[in-house]
């Protein structure tokens, strides 16, 4: 399974389809069950091979600081050194921008600070030992 990456929001007993699919697409050819049909919960984002190889979950932004930020949901891909914030709108459908344009930040994990404030652990390349924690603000 190593041609999409996918961001779920977690339900209690959810079926996200793990060994049958990836992301939203197909995986293997084993059936997930023998007759029985299975309701899968859908992703809320997912990204082919091109875009990166190893998602690392986020945060939702509640800063009242930044008050565009609120509940946007930041996370990035480590592979790729790609952030993203995403956001859903009233009709359900998930809006995602790129933040990071040719740069390049890789980040490892997100929290959030004690003034509400979005902050990633990020290395400037993907295989080093020293990394700094940044914090995400609205232009």
């Amino acid at each position: 399974q190593n041609a999409w990456e996918e961001i779920d929001i977690v339900e209690r007993g959810g079926n996200y389809g793990w060994n049958i699919r990836e992301g939203k697409h197909a995986f293997g050819s084993t059936p997930p069950t023998r007759g029985e049909s299975v309701t899968l919960v859908e992703p809320v984002i997912e990204y082919g091979r091109s875009l990166g190889g190893s998602v690392t979950g986020g945060v939702v932004s509640r800063s009242e600081a930044q008050p565009s930020l609120d509940g946007v949901y930041f996370y990035g891909d480590y592979m790729s050194g790609r952030l993203w914030g995403a956001c859903r709108s009233v009709d359900g459908i998930t809006h995602v921008r790129e933040l990071t344009g040719p740069m390049r930040l890789f980040p490892s994990s997100f929290g959030i600070g004690p003034n509400g404030q979005v902050l990633a652990c990020m290395f400037r390349g993907p295989y080093q030992r020293s990394g700094e924690i940044m914090r995400i603000e609205a232009k």
